[in-house]
């Protein structure tokens, strides 16, 4: 099943998107003065690839004297880049300069989004680390067809512990946070998570080899990972955007009612078009009112769900899912260490009391998504403690997405900064000028490199708070930026400084740094840990270890001590790759442990995406 496009005739109901772009636009054409600070913001039909501060050489934004001034050079341009993936797109994955966003939103926003041209990381990294196809320009192959809709697939699985299992385009296998578990909405639903590449990585990753863990192996050998940044050459082919991934957070916003309208048919609706869904959306009980997102319909693969053939079937019923958190990390020129921007619906944690909203034909107050203002004194952030699949000591490994349903009192540790505000105010105001869906979402930080290269200063015992605030390389400001919808369970506030400063992933209670610091983590804090496959273990003897017939991989760290086996602040070598070899046991996999009648998903005739109704 390919991401395609949405038609028209469902437009006026919701608003439909989610994939992304290849991210090949030019600079914005104007240049300001050092520092001048923009009266209004003005949205166009292109991507920028990096800041401009004015000076043509970044000189200005990386002088540590000007950094307020600068920062809000990095909000501007992560809300232009939010808005230029998010633009109707052209058939070669560009923004369609022929569609105003006041005309798209006349429309209902039905038309594919320029990043619904970005290729799905699963597509890159395939099953037994096969090679994945050349993209050679525009869009991601197979993404785009005009007037044709067909939804997503959110699939269940942890990328933690996925390797095993089926890597394709259409699955999402990331419905836990990362190193933690599940985000549990108002309504006692799973949120979802999907991760996108642009060109640039994409194909950087299968030039080098990077997709599979014996690639990585070969490649470590005797060379560092160094993604693009805008204008290199892989291959002596010039890139014109840098290195960019995307990752999406999604919540359910209704639900089928089946006591109303009987037992869900697929054969009762057309879903070639927007009309199919368009009736379906009569007969779904809706807990938020739709228009205040961007949505997209989509199956869910539940982790209790019925198999076929020892597969988990996706719920043959589709339902809208709207964007609630978006990450978009990119390597430029002036950022070496990547800038990190994150966006987040504006509902997520707090909302105007005195505004209402219509939600299935009804006028209601509006309430957040992730927090309930009527328990004050709950907890915030608390993960669901692990209830499913035991070990062989009897220790639950895993979470049952039915018995799992306790919302999550979210709550945002750290505040937005005031300038910030600004700038989403005035951002905010041009898109409702508009009448865009976009004037529903806010930035919650951009974190970037005011010297890039700066050391990183090591941890240990009594280094904080300098092994905090210069825990990575290029002095990276803010120190904290973390997205309640997929860093939720890191905004804890007061805690020891040892995982902080390190990202070590200790055992509990064990810290390199007890002294009591506060804090969340960042987005660059915790890429880059992110390692690449050095090699395999081995015993005492020189044989290779398995674990279910599997060899086991050495990851490397980007470590403050130095570079070992880094992967330059991405996650996706060491959590998506597979080997190529093939399993040697038909042993079912801890992904898929637990679901009555499993099979090992390493099976090659296993395929989740047959099972899709017809």
């Amino acid at each position: 099943m390919s991401l395609r496009t949405a038609g028209r005739g469902f437009a006026a109901v919701l608003t439909l998107g989610w994939s992304l772009a290849a991210l090949d636009a030019s600079p914005p054409a104007h240049a300001q003065q050092p520092g001048e600070a923009e009266k209004t913001i003005e949205f166009k039909p292109e991507l920028p690839v990096d800041v401009n501060d004015g000076t043509g050489d970044f000189s200005f934004i990386h002088d540590p004297a000007n950094i307020p001034e600068a920062q809000q050079i990095f909000d501007r341009f992560a809300w232009r880049l939010f808005v230029g993936m998010n633009w109707p797109t052209k058939a070669d994955g560009q923004p369609d300069p022929a569609i105003s966003l006041k005309q798209d939103a006349v429309e209902g926003a039905w038309r594919p989004r320029v990043w619904q041209t970005l290729a799905e990381a699963n597509s890159l990294f395939q099953r037994y680390g096969a090679a994945p196809q050349p993209w050679t320009s525009g869009a991601y192959p197979g993404t785009f067809e005009a007037d044709h809709y067909e939804p997503l697939t959110l699939w269940m699985y942890s990328k933690i512990n996925n390797r095993h299992a089926l890597n394709r385009t259409q699955i999402v296998d990331e419905s836990l946070q990362a190193f933690t578990g599940p985000l549990v909405d108002q309504q006692g639903l799973w949120v979802r998570y999907k991760v996108y590449v642009n060109r640039t990585s994409y194909e950087y990753i299968r030039r080098n080899g990077l997709y599979s863990l014996e690639g990585q192996a070969r490649f470590a050998a005797d060379r560092t990972v160094s993604f693009p940044v805008d204008g290199d050459k892989i291959d002596g082919e010039t890139f014109t955007a840098g290195t960019t991934e995307v990752k999406f957070a999604w919540k359910q916003l209704a639900t089928y009612d089946e006591k109303a309208n009987g037992p869900f048919v697929a054969r009762d609706y057309d879903f070639s078009k927007n009309d199919g869904f368009k009736q379906l959306a009569s007969k779904m009980t809706w807990n938020s009112d739709p228009s205040r997102f961007l949505v997209r319909w989509s199956y869910i693969i539940h982790n209790e769900a019925p198999t076929k053939d020892g597969v988990p079937q996706p719920d043959p019923v589709p339902v809208p899912m709207g964007m609630v958190g978006m990450h978009i990390a990119t390597k430029t020129r002036s950022s070496p260490e990547w800038i990190w921007a994150t966006f987040e619906h504006v509902d997520n944690v707090q909302t105007n009391d005195l505004s209402f909203v219509h939600i299935g034909g009804k006028k209601q107050r509006l309430r957040p998504i992730f927090n309930n203002p009527d328990l004050p004194t709950k907890i915030p952030n608390v993960l669901a403690p692990k209830n499913s699949r035991p070990d062989a000591t009897g220790a639950p490994t895993d979470w049952d997405e039915s018995l799992t349903t306790t919302p999550v009192q979210v709550t945002r540790v750290i505040p937005i900064p005031l300038a910030t505000q600004q700038v989403n105010r005035e951002s905010q105001r041009a898109l409702a000028g508009l009448g865009s869906v976009f004037q529903y979402y806010e930035l919650i930080g951009a974190q970037w490199p005011v010297r890039p290269n700066f050391p990183a200063f090591p941890s240990g015992n009594n280094s904080a708070p300098e092994s905090i605030v210069f825990k990575t390389p290029g002095q990276m400001v803010p120190v904290y930026v973390a997205n309640t919808t997929m860093e939720t369970f890191f905004q804890l506030g007061v805690q020891a400084a040892g995982p902080l400063a390190q990202d070590d992933r200790l055992p509990p209670k064990q810290v390199a740094d007890p002294t009591l610091v506060f804090g969340t983590e960042s987005c660059v804090g915790c890429h880059y840990s992110a390692g690449m496959c050095l090699g395999f273990k081995r015993d005492a003897e020189g044989k290779l270890l398995m674990n279910e017939g599997n060899k086991v991989p050495i990851f490397g760290i980007n470590s403050n001590a130095g570079r070992t086996g880094n992967a330059d602040f991405s996650w996706l070598l060491q959590m998506k790759a597979q080997s190529e070899d093939a399993p040697k046991s038909t042993a079912v996999p801890a992904a898929v442990r637990g679901v009555k009648g499993a099979a090992s998903l390493n099976d090659p005739g296993s395929d989740p995406e047959k099972n899709l109704p017809k």
